[in-house]
Protein backbone atom coordinates (compact mmCIF):
# COMPACT_ATOMS: atom_id res chain seq x y z
CA UNK A 1 0.00 0.00 0.00
CA UNK A 2 1.03 3.52 -0.48
CA UNK A 3 -0.07 6.84 0.71
CA UNK A 4 0.41 10.26 -1.06
CA UNK A 5 0.76 13.65 0.45
CA UNK A 6 1.42 17.25 -1.47
CA UNK A 7 5.31 17.82 -2.47
CA UNK A 8 6.36 20.93 -0.14
CA UNK A 9 7.60 23.05 -3.06
CA UNK A 10 6.86 21.17 -6.27
CA UNK A 11 3.02 21.74 -7.65
CA UNK A 12 3.77 19.36 -10.18
CA UNK A 13 5.12 15.98 -7.98
CA UNK A 14 3.80 14.56 -5.12
CA UNK A 15 5.55 12.15 -2.10
CA UNK A 16 4.25 8.69 -2.35
CA UNK A 17 4.85 6.75 0.89
CA UNK A 18 5.34 2.84 1.14
CA UNK A 19 3.27 2.04 4.20
CA UNK A 20 5.08 -1.67 4.85
CA UNK A 21 8.46 -0.29 4.59
CA UNK A 22 7.85 3.47 5.45
CA UNK A 23 9.73 4.46 2.03
CA UNK A 24 9.22 8.00 0.56
CA UNK A 25 10.27 8.78 -2.75
CA UNK A 26 8.83 12.06 -5.30
CA UNK A 27 7.14 10.90 -7.76
CA UNK A 28 5.49 13.42 -10.74
CA UNK A 29 2.17 13.77 -10.86
CA UNK A 30 0.63 10.89 -13.67
CA UNK A 31 -2.77 10.62 -15.43
CA UNK A 32 -2.70 9.10 -18.54
CA UNK A 33 -6.25 8.61 -19.77
CA UNK A 34 -7.91 9.64 -16.15
CA UNK A 35 -8.14 13.09 -15.33
CA UNK A 36 -7.17 12.24 -11.57
CA UNK A 37 -3.60 10.92 -10.08
CA UNK A 38 -3.60 8.41 -8.14
CA UNK A 39 -2.91 11.43 -5.25
CA UNK A 40 -5.89 12.99 -6.15
CA UNK A 41 -4.10 15.67 -8.23
CA UNK A 42 -6.57 17.20 -10.67
CA UNK A 43 -5.12 17.82 -14.10
CA UNK A 44 -5.24 20.65 -15.69
CA UNK A 45 -5.40 20.13 -19.78
CA UNK A 46 -6.85 17.53 -21.83
CA UNK A 47 -5.12 16.00 -25.40
CA UNK A 48 -8.10 14.90 -27.53
CA UNK A 49 -6.59 12.84 -30.31
CA UNK A 50 -9.15 10.77 -32.83
CA UNK A 51 -9.20 8.10 -30.37
CA UNK A 52 -8.32 8.74 -26.70
CA UNK A 53 -7.93 11.36 -24.49
CA UNK A 54 -5.15 12.18 -22.06
CA UNK A 55 -4.86 14.50 -19.80
CA UNK A 56 -1.94 16.63 -18.33
CA UNK A 57 -0.56 18.38 -15.66
CA UNK A 58 0.46 21.48 -17.40
CA UNK A 59 0.01 23.02 -20.97
CA UNK A 60 3.52 22.88 -21.92
CA UNK A 61 3.03 19.22 -21.35
CA UNK A 62 0.31 19.46 -23.37
CA UNK A 63 1.59 20.86 -26.39
CA UNK A 64 4.25 18.77 -26.72
CA UNK A 65 2.35 15.99 -26.84
CA UNK A 66 0.25 17.68 -29.38
CA UNK A 67 2.96 18.28 -31.29
CA UNK A 68 3.31 14.80 -32.36
CA UNK A 69 0.34 13.41 -32.23
CA UNK A 70 -2.22 13.08 -35.04
CA UNK A 71 -2.71 16.26 -37.03
CA UNK A 72 -6.32 18.17 -36.03
CA UNK A 73 -5.91 17.04 -32.04
CA UNK A 74 -7.51 19.25 -29.44
CA UNK A 75 -5.82 20.24 -26.18
CA UNK A 76 -8.60 21.91 -23.70
CA UNK A 77 -7.66 23.78 -20.68
CA UNK A 78 -9.17 22.31 -17.91
CA UNK A 79 -8.50 25.33 -15.29
CA UNK A 80 -6.64 28.37 -15.54
CA UNK A 81 -2.89 28.07 -15.81
CA UNK A 82 0.40 30.10 -16.22
CA UNK A 83 3.55 29.00 -17.81
CA UNK A 84 5.99 26.62 -15.60
CA UNK A 85 8.93 27.72 -17.08
CA UNK A 86 9.54 30.98 -18.99
CA UNK A 87 7.38 33.90 -19.79
CA UNK A 88 4.83 32.16 -22.42
CA UNK A 89 3.70 29.05 -23.80
CA UNK A 90 5.69 28.42 -26.97
CA UNK A 91 4.57 25.45 -29.97
CA UNK A 92 7.29 24.98 -32.23
CA UNK A 93 5.41 23.26 -34.47
CA UNK A 94 2.52 20.81 -35.57
CA UNK A 95 -1.38 21.08 -36.22
CA UNK A 96 -4.00 21.68 -33.08
CA UNK A 97 -6.37 23.21 -31.95
CA UNK A 98 -5.69 25.25 -28.07
CA UNK A 99 -9.10 25.50 -26.49
CA UNK A 100 -9.51 27.78 -24.02
CA UNK A 101 -12.83 26.21 -22.50
CA UNK A 102 -13.28 29.66 -20.13
CA UNK A 103 -10.03 29.03 -18.55
CA UNK A 104 -8.24 32.24 -18.24
CA UNK A 105 -3.96 31.95 -19.18
CA UNK A 106 -2.21 34.19 -17.09
CA UNK A 107 1.89 35.91 -18.09
CA UNK A 108 3.51 37.33 -15.08
CA UNK A 109 3.78 40.64 -17.83
CA UNK A 110 0.65 41.15 -19.53
CA UNK A 111 3.00 42.80 -22.29
CA UNK A 112 4.37 39.37 -23.41
CA UNK A 113 2.17 37.01 -25.74
CA UNK A 114 1.10 34.02 -23.59
CA UNK A 115 1.07 32.08 -27.09
CA UNK A 116 3.81 32.33 -29.32
CA UNK A 117 3.67 29.95 -32.53
CA UNK A 118 6.93 29.65 -34.23
CA UNK A 119 6.09 27.37 -37.14
CA UNK A 120 2.83 25.18 -37.24
CA UNK A 121 -0.77 25.74 -37.88
CA UNK A 122 -2.73 26.44 -34.80
CA UNK A 123 -6.35 27.48 -34.02
CA UNK A 124 -6.91 29.51 -30.41
CA UNK A 125 -10.61 28.66 -29.82
CA UNK A 126 -12.76 29.30 -26.71
CA UNK A 127 -15.69 26.91 -26.79
CA UNK A 128 -16.80 27.76 -23.22
CA UNK A 129 -17.18 31.17 -23.62
CA UNK A 130 -15.17 33.60 -20.89
CA UNK A 131 -11.94 32.49 -22.17
CA UNK A 132 -8.47 34.27 -22.34
CA UNK A 133 -5.61 35.81 -21.45
CA UNK A 134 -4.24 38.96 -19.89
CA UNK A 135 -1.11 38.70 -22.24
CA UNK A 136 -1.85 38.19 -25.97
CA UNK A 137 -0.60 35.81 -28.75
CA UNK A 138 2.25 36.09 -31.40
CA UNK A 139 3.32 34.37 -34.51
CA UNK A 140 6.48 34.37 -35.93
CA UNK A 141 8.83 31.94 -38.01
CA UNK A 142 6.64 31.05 -40.87
CA UNK A 143 3.78 29.38 -38.58
CA UNK A 144 -0.43 29.80 -38.34
CA UNK A 145 -1.82 31.20 -35.90
CA UNK A 146 -5.57 31.55 -36.63
CA UNK A 147 -7.66 32.58 -33.19
CA UNK A 148 -11.22 32.22 -33.26
CA UNK A 149 -12.26 32.66 -30.06
CA UNK A 150 -10.84 34.26 -26.66
CA UNK A 151 -9.95 38.04 -24.64
CA UNK A 152 -6.83 38.76 -25.05
CA UNK A 153 -5.34 41.65 -22.55
CA UNK A 154 -1.93 42.01 -24.55
CA UNK A 155 -1.54 42.36 -28.24
CA UNK A 156 -2.02 40.11 -30.99
CA UNK A 157 0.54 40.04 -33.73
CA UNK A 158 2.77 38.56 -36.04
CA UNK A 159 6.87 38.74 -37.54
CA UNK A 160 7.19 36.57 -40.40
CA UNK A 161 4.27 34.36 -39.77
CA UNK A 162 0.73 34.20 -40.62
CA UNK A 163 -2.31 35.95 -38.19
CA UNK A 164 -6.11 34.84 -39.49
CA UNK A 165 -8.42 36.46 -36.61
CA UNK A 166 -11.95 35.18 -37.05
CA UNK A 167 -12.92 35.73 -33.67
CA UNK A 168 -11.74 37.22 -30.06
CA UNK A 169 -11.13 40.53 -28.30
CA UNK A 170 -7.56 42.12 -28.54
CA UNK A 171 -6.50 45.21 -26.82
CA UNK A 172 -4.62 45.38 -30.36
CA UNK A 173 -3.87 43.38 -33.29
CA UNK A 174 -0.28 43.83 -35.04
CA UNK A 175 1.71 43.64 -38.15
CA UNK A 176 4.98 44.11 -37.10
CA UNK A 177 7.13 45.86 -39.96
CA UNK A 178 10.38 44.31 -40.38
CA UNK A 179 12.22 42.90 -43.14
CA UNK A 180 9.43 39.79 -43.10
CA UNK A 181 6.54 41.21 -41.57
CA UNK A 182 3.97 37.98 -42.65
CA UNK A 183 0.58 38.40 -42.83
CA UNK A 184 -2.97 39.21 -41.31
Amino acid sequence: DITYTAHATDAEKHVATCVDCDQNFEEVHSFGTTDTCPCGETADVSLTTVSTVTYYATLEDAIAAARIAASGSTVTLLDDCSPVSGNWFTVSDGKFTIDLNGKQITVANSAYSAIVVESGNITLTDSAGGGGSNGGAHVRGGGTLRVEGGTYGGTVSTTNGNLIVVAGSFAVVSLDYDANPGTL
